[in-house]
């Protein structure tokens, strides 16, 4: 398969670091862009995991061209927008957040450190499911709706007894506050973008 554009095109230098984590080209046009860096790199682990490959070929001022293949097979991937089977080997984390595309980056770190992930973009579903399923640690983003914020889902889990002293780390685009950090007793703040490997290194021992 191939996508072709118009656009404004990539120089050769750049093509090489397009698949990288968190990377972004700087120029002038393309900071008018907003995003993280991480599209091409999902999809490159996509096709990977699919025994596919993916590669750039782009000219400035002449327009992209992204190739991809993929082979015929029957056997598929599937990350379901909500996983909420846990594990009873105790290695659970929950991984609370609606951005499936950075919830699946996330969760193949996670797995690939040998850690069962529970994901939840819904955070009263969240809230709900920390009464019966033992947890190392909750990851929580901010910004997760209007009914139930992340802040509240933290409050609500450091207001009862038995999710009192789950480890929490919080994972948003939004600046730290210091203040709501000490009052909930957040173990780490991680501000977006970071590199996946931020997340697994906290429960690593």
């Amino acid at each position: 398969m191939s996508i072709k554009d118009e656009g404004i095109g990539i120089s050769k230098q750049d093509i090489a670091q397009l698949f990288q984590k968190f990377k972004r080209i700087d120029n002038s046009l393309r900071r008018k862009i907003g995003g993280t860096g991480l599209g091409l790199s999902i999809c490159r682990e996509i096709i990977l995991k699919h025994e596919g490959e993916i590669w750039i070929e782009s000219e400035e001022g002449q327009g992209t061209t992204v190739y991809f293949t993929l082979p015929l097979a029957n056997n598929t991937i599937t990350f379901d927008e909500e996983d909420v089977t846990g594990d009873s080997n105790g290695l659970n984390i929950m991984l609370v957040e609606d951005d499936l595309s950075l919830a699946l980056l996330l969760s193949e770190e996670l797995k690939s450190k040998g850690f069962t992930v529970i994901h939840h973009h819904d955070p009263k579903k969240a809230f709900e499911d920390t009464l019966n399923t033992p947890l190392l640690g909750i990851v929580i983003d901010i910004m997760l709706g209007e009914e139930m914020s992340g802040w509240d889902l933290v409050r609500a889990l450091r207001e009862r007894e038995h999710t009192k002293e789950i480890p929490i780390i919080i994972s948003s685009a939004l600046d730290e506050v210091k203040e709501m950090v000490d009052q909930f007793q957040i173990k780490k703040y991680l501000t977006k973008p970071y590199p996946p490997e931020e997340i697994s290194k906290l429960f690593v021992k």
